[in-house]
Parts: C-alpha cells; structure tokens; sequence
C-alpha cells in the first residue's frame, strides 16, 4: 500500500509539473506575440506617416509591371508567372517605389498559396477611370471566416496549416493601395480554383484611354456589384 502511495505522488508530482511547464510556456508564447504585435504597430503607423511625406510622379503602370513580372521570373524560377496587359499605356500618379512594394506583398501571398504545377497571373486592365491589377494563383480557396477582415490590421492568413497570425503583408497592400485613392479585395475565383487579390487605382488621364479589350480575370467590382 505504501509503495502504491509512493508511485501515486510521484505521478501527480510529475503531472503538476508538466501542467505548469505547458502554463509558463503559454505565457511566454503569450508575452512574445504581444511584443511582435507591438513591434509590428509601430512599423504599420511608420509607414503611414512615410507615406503622407512622398511625392507622386506620373507612371506607366504596364511599363511597371513588364519589368516587375520579368524580374519575379528571375528570382522565383521555379514559379512559372505571365502577365498580360492593357495594350496601351497605363498612367497612374504613384509612388513606383510603393507599388513595387505592394506587389512584393501580393505575390509572397501568391507564392505562398499556389499549385506547384500552375502559373501566378498578373493582369492589367483598364476600366473608364480606373485601373485594374489582379494577381491570381490556383491552390486551397480563401476560407469565408477571413474573406473580408484578411487586409485588416495585423491580420493574416498565411503559415504552416493555414493558421490566422498576427502580419504586416496584406495590410501593407492596403494601406497603399488607399493611400494612391484606390482599394483592394481578395476573392475566391469563380470556379473555384483558387485566389485573386484584385487592386483598382485611379486611371490618371482618364478622358484619353480607352477601356481595355481583353477579359479581365477579375470583372470590374462595381459592375459585379450592381449585378449582385
């Protein structure tokens, strides 16, 4: 009975030991994600206030991206990319610099997410006075859960088992993206194949382009709002 006593307390000494092992470990997995939520903060309000102090200059956007898709070539040579533009150029009143980053943004997500065996699509349309750029991959569908909160603050949606963390990524685009007066959304394709991360930009001479002639790989979000 005795010896029965003695390995009964030694089992409950060891399972209060291993219970508050995984309790300080919570806290300090608690007290690290805080810290990189604050160090992550800071750098989002410093890339607003960066953002007020740059000068816009007139820009092709399709240039842009002719060189920009031709370098993901070089440096992703494993990922096959295409890209298709207006036909004409795109004029837009940007920092290149932060479009440029913007894109770093969409494609890393891209990249992340898509089929081994699939191209990642970059497109560029044209639309009255706006411009429209869609990056889209095939791989797993944006679940409904982060469909509409993934350019939030803090919020993303990438990493091993498709587990929500804290991130800069996709806000970053957004905050760009609204910072040269346009928006961004992610959506599932229509047939279910995959991603498109869709940004519209104001067209600058809008009054001389002409829309363009090619299917865009995403409609123009406020005819598919007006359809809905």
């Amino acid at each position: 009975v005795l010896a029965f006593a003695l390995v009964l307390g030694a089992g409950y000494y060891f399972y209060l030991t291993d219970k508050q092992t995984l309790l300080q470990q919570a806290v300090a997995k608690e007290v690290e994600l805080r810290a990189d939520y604050e160090v992550k903060a800071e750098k989002a309000a410093n890339l607003e206030e960066s953002l007020e102090a740059e000068e816009m200059e007139l820009i092709d956007l399709d240039l842009l991206l002719q060189s920009y898709v031709a370098n993901c070539k070089l440096s992703h040579s494993k990922c096959d990319f295409i890209y298709r533009g207006p036909g004409r150029p795109a004029w837009a009143m940007v920092s290149d610099f932060r479009i440029e980053q913007l894109l770093d943004k969409i494609i890393d997500n891209a990249l992340d997410f898509h089929r081994s065996d699939s191209p990642i699509r970059v497109q560029l349309d044209i639309f009255r006075d706006q411009l429209q750029l869609t990056v889209a991959n095939r791989g797993p569908k944006l679940p409904a859960v982060v469909e509409n909160s993934v350019f939030d603050s803090m919020v993303s949606h990438r990493g091993q088992h498709n587990r929500l963390h804290f991130g800069l990524g996709l806000y970053v685009v957004r905050i760009i993206a609204e910072h040269h007066g346009g928006f961004v959304r992610a959506m599932n394709l229509a047939d279910g194949s995959g991603v498109a991360v869709m940004v519209q930009l104001p067209l600058a001479n809008a009054d001389e382009e002409e829309t363009s002639q090619h299917a865009p790989l995403i409609a123009d979000a406020r005819e598919r709002a007006s359809a809905g």
